[in-house]
């Protein structure tokens, strides 16, 4: 029996919902505090604000902590938040801090570069409510692109399968069954005892931690529910940070191959192979059969990434910045994975911001 589950709901379903520990719907309505918000971050910004105060919108109202670096004097944390600096630690480390410390039986993960719907809480705890075996709900989170021309070249191309593999379902809110890899801890809520009970995320792990907590959740046996209403808007980056954010995943999944192997590390380090085959062409080129081959690989591979940016693009004028970054997505994994087998690793604060 599959592990994964896809709920649709909408508004209508999350009337009457109450958190899974109070046992059968009773038709009463969603209690304040059963979740717990954690967004981690480096330092407190205006993009932590904007998350904060969309969490703050939410119902059932939410219990929120935020986990920085360190302190911010400046900001007057509103009733509800709590503050945990935690210094230079990994992106798991904080969550797991956090998670220990809170008090409720459910816990909500989102990016502090992200922000939810108001009713993100509530499709969740309705769908957790509704089964018992489901120990984590995921939904979809929609690309944010701030009006940047860049950033939206790389929304568009996040929407396309080369990029986002199984987790391009998730980019909608009429998602398909979204597979392996599809869950992120952009958008995940957690039963607290579930989470403590696998050990939390690995704080060994600088970048997909959440997708390796998932595949050990699914091993120890329990559901993933992806619910199309629980809906986060998630920023997006830059084409430049885009491609350092995809290299360093690159390194990375090198690297933790051979340990967890997952989806996600799997599908990130694939365009290596292609990487290769394609500077492999002066070579190929010799024997006339394998040029052929070979020239008829890269024209296929040309066709399918235009066809994808033409399909992903939301107008004609954004089709070859969205080609482009259908290329960077798809390709710079492979070459971090390729940089990290020449042991060459640059530190991830320099190009890469992972909170």
């Amino acid at each position: 029996m599959s592990s994964e589950r896809i709920i649709r709901r909408t508004a209508a379903d999350t009337r009457g919902c109450v958190a899974c520990v109070k046992g059968p719907n009773t038709g009463g309505p969603c209690p304040s505090a059963a979740v717990t918000v954690i967004v981690p971050c480096r330092r407190i910004d205006d993009l932590v604000r904007r998350c904060v105060a969309g969490c703050l919108r939410c119902v059932p109202a939410p219990r929120i902590s935020v986990v920085p670096d360190a302190p911010d004097s400046d900001w007057e944390a509103p009733p509800g938040l709590s503050v945990l600096p935690l210094g230079d630690v990994t992106i798991a480390a904080k969550r797991n801090a956090a998670v220990r410390q809170a008090e409720t039986p459910l816990v909500a993960f989102i990016d502090s570069d992200a922000y939810p719907e108001p009713d993100w809480l509530s499709f969740a705890v309705a769908a957790l409510d509704g089964d018992a075996t489901i120990g984590a709900v995921g939904g979809p989170c929609i690309p944010d692109d701030d009006g940047s021309r860049s950033r939206r070249y790389v929304a568009n191309a996040l929407r396309s399968a080369l990029v986002s593999g199984p987790k391009a379902l998730g980019m909608g809110r009429r998602s398909a069954v979204p597979g392996p890899g599809a869950f992120s801890s952009c958008n995940l809520v957690v039963r607290r005892d579930v989470f403590l009970s696998v050990g939390g995320m690995n704080e060994a792990l600088a970048t997909g931690e959440d997708e390796e907590f998932c595949t050990r959740l699914r091993q120890r046996g329990s559901k993933l529910a992806f619910v199309s209403g629980c809906v986060v808007h998630h920023r997006t980056r830059s084409l430049k940070g885009f491609f350092w954010q995809r290299a360093i995943w690159g390194m990375d999944a090198l690297q933790d191959l051979g340990r967890n192997p997952s989806p996600g590390a799997v599908l990130m380090i694939l365009p290596a192979a292609f990487i290769l085959f394609a500077f492999a062409g002066a070579v190929l080129y010799l024997v006339p059969s394998w040029g052929m081959l070979h020239a008829a690989a890269m024209m296929g591979y040309l066709f399918v990434v235009l066809a994808e940016g033409i399909r992903c693009a939301r107008r004609a004028a954004e089709i070859p910045g969205t080609v482009l970054a259908v290329v960077t997505g798809n390709l710079a994994g492979g070459m971090g994975a390729l940089l990290r087998a020449a042991g060459v690793r640059p530190k991830h604060e320099k190009y890469y911001r992972h909170d």
